[in-house]
C-alpha cells in the first residue's frame, strides 16, 4: 500500500534541519520509537526508514525521493512504485486525458470494474451471478473520472465503460445526451440542481423485465398490482400516465423557492398536457371523495398563481411539509 505526497518543503542540510519543515516532525516520529526494531535502507540511492510494526509481518517504509514523501506498507512497496513510475504512461489515463479536457486537473481516478464485478459474482455464488446478469453489470468494463479546475471552478468528468451491447439497467438507462433547452427551466440561482433523460414508461418495462429474471413469478405478481390499481382508479397506468410523460426530469432547489429544507422541485416534461389535465381532473376528483369521509385528514386545496391552477397537498400535521404541484 504505497502512499505518495508532493513535498515542496526544503531539504534538511546535513547534520541539521531546516526549522519548521515537516522533516523535523518525521525525525520527532522516530526518535519516539524507542527500542522498536528501526532499520536504515537505501532504496533507488534515497535514505529511507523501516520499522517491524509488531504482530505484523508487514513492514512500513517511508522517507523522501526527489519532491515525493513516501509511505509504503508491505515487502517492495516503495520500490514498487518507483519501478511502476518507469514504465509508459497506462492506456487508459492516456485515454482519459485525451477524452476529457480539463484545464487543471488534480485528479485522475480508474478501476477495473469488470475484474471487480467478476470476483463478486465468483464469491457471491449463483443467486449473486444471476443478479448481475440480468441487472447488465457484467457488461460494465471499467470506470474513469478526472476532476480539477476550470476559469469559473470546479469540474468533474466521468466515463463508464461497456463491453458489447447494454442490457438490464443499462439499456433502461440509454438516452440522448441533454441539450441547453433541457435545463432553462432550472434557476440560476439554484443551490441544488440535477438534469436526467429517461422514458418512464421503457423504465417501467425493462424494471418488470429484470425482476422477472432475477425472481421468476414476481413479474407476474406486479403486473396483478397494477390491473388492480388500474381497476380501481379507472385508468391505464401505463398508457394514460407515463405514455404522457415526456423524457427530461429535473430537481432543483433555490433560495427564491425555499432553499434546501423546503424548496425542493421536481420538474417533468410533458408530451400530451392535455391528456395529462383531464387525468389530473379525473384522480382529483376521486382523491377529493375519498378525502371527505375523514374531517381530520389530508385535503388538496387549490389557488391561482400566475394563471395556473396550484395544488397543495396538505397533510395536518406538524410532521409533514405541504407537497405543491401544477401542470403547464
Amino acid at each position: 500500500l504505497p502512499v505518495l505526497v508532493p513535498w515542496d518543503w526544503p531539504r534538511p542540510r546535513p547534520g541539521g534541519s531546516v526549522a519548521g519543515s515537516g522533516r523535523d516532525m518525521i525525525a520527532a516520529i522516530e526518535d519516539t520509537m524507542g527500542d522498536a526494531p528501526v532499520e536504515r535502507v537505501q532504496i533507488a540511492g534515497s535514505p529511507f526508514t523501516t520499522i517491524q510494526v509488531r504482530n505484523s509481518e508487514m513492514p512500513v517504509t517511508w522517507g523522501f525521493k526527489d519532491n515525493y514523501f513516501m509511505l509504503g506498507v508491505g515487502e517492495g512497496a516503495i520500490q514498487g512504485v518507483l519501478d511502476r513510475g518507469a514504465t509508459p504512461v497506462p492506456a487508459w489515463l492516456d485515454e482519459l486525458r485525451n477524452q476529457t479536457e480539463i484545464e487543471r486537473p488534480a485528479t485522475y481516478t480508474y478501476a477495473n470494474l469488470k475484474s471487480v464485478i467478476r470476483m463478486s459474482a465468483a464469491v457471491g455464488g449463483p443467486e449473486v451471478q444471476n443478479v448481475i446478469g440480468a441487472m447488465g453489470l457484467d457488461a460494465i468494463s471499467d470506470f474513469r473520472s478526472v476532476a480539477g479546475l476550470d476559469k469559473k471552478g470546479f469540474v468533474s468528468r466521468t466515463r463508464v465503460g461497456i463491453d458489447g451491447d447494454a442490457t438490464g439497467i443499462l439499456k433502461i438507462l440509454q438516452a440522448k445526451g441533454l441539450e441547453k433547452s433541457d435545463v432553462m427551466a432550472i434557476p440560476g440561482d439554484a443551490l441544488v440542481a440535477a438534469a436526467a433523460r429517461f422514458d418512464a414508461s421503457k423504465v417501467l418495462d425493462g424494471w418488470l423485465e429484470i425482476v422477472g429474471q432475477i425472481d421468476p413469478g414476481s413479474e407476474d405478481e406486479m403486473e396483478m398490482w397494477f390491473r388492480q390499481m388500474e381497476q380501481a382508479l379507472s385508468i391505464k397506468f401505463q398508457e394514460d400516465v407515463l405514455n404522457s410523460l415526456g423524457d427530461v426530469w429535473s430537481l432543483h432547489t433555490s433560495p427564491g423557492s425555499g432553499g434546501l429544507i423546503t424548496g425542493w422541485t421536481i420538474m417533468v416534461s410533458l408530451d400530451e398536457p392535455q391528456r395529462i389535465q383531464e387525468l389530473h381532473g379525473r384522480l382529483l376528483g376521486f382523491a377529493q371523495g375519498m378525502m371527505m369521509q375523514d374531517p381530520d385528514g389530508p385535503r388538496i386545496k387549490t389557488f391561482r398563481f400566475s394563471d395556473r391552477d396550484i395544488f397543495t397537498f396538505h397533510v395536518p400535521t406538524d410532521d409533514f411539509f405541504p407537497v405543491s404541484y401544477t401542470h403547464l
